[in-house]
């Protein structure tokens, strides 16, 4: 992913300063552990143990024959279920940290992991190739009824 688009995606969950550490450094070290547990407390600390485990995916979807025609979906995967998570609006989909993620623009702990892990590259990637959209339906639906 390009820089500007990951910097674009950090800042919506941290602030100008982090961001740019994480990018130039590429890693979670002492300074940033501090900083998040100063900043998100409880969430920043479950989000520090939730980090690198391999809970952050993006799925790559393209159109047999079409290249250009490619989506990328991001979700994490919680204790409930597979959260969508949308990194260019602050979004994610979980049941109980609605109204955080919405109403008080405060980030989950899913989506700080999700954005710690994005910083340094450690999104588990799935790519599908799908010959129509009613395949790509499909293929969507049944692998996440596999996990």
């Amino acid at each position: 992913m390009d820089i500007t688009l990951k910097m674009k995606i950090l800042r919506n969950v941290f602030d100008e300063d982090l961001a740019t550490y994480l990018i130039k450094n590429q890693c979670v070290d002492d300074y940033i552990v501090e900083k998040i547990i100063n900043r998100f407390g409880e969430r920043g600390i479950v989000s520090l143990r939730n980090f690198g485990k391999g809970y952050s995916r993006r799925y790559r979807i393209s159109l047999v024959g079409s290249p250009e025609w490619t989506i990328d979906l991001y979700t994490f995967l919680g204790r409930h279920g597979e959260y969508i998570i949308f990194p260019f609006s602050g979004y994610c989909g979980c049941y109980s940290k609605f109204s955080l993620n919405i109403t008080r623009r405060y980030p989950c702990y899913h989506l700080i992991s999700f954005s710690l892990d994005l910083a340094v590259d450690s999104l588990i990637s799935f790519d599908y190739q799908v010959s129509n959209l009613e395949m790509l339906a499909l293929s969507l639906f049944y692998d996440s009824l596999s996990k």
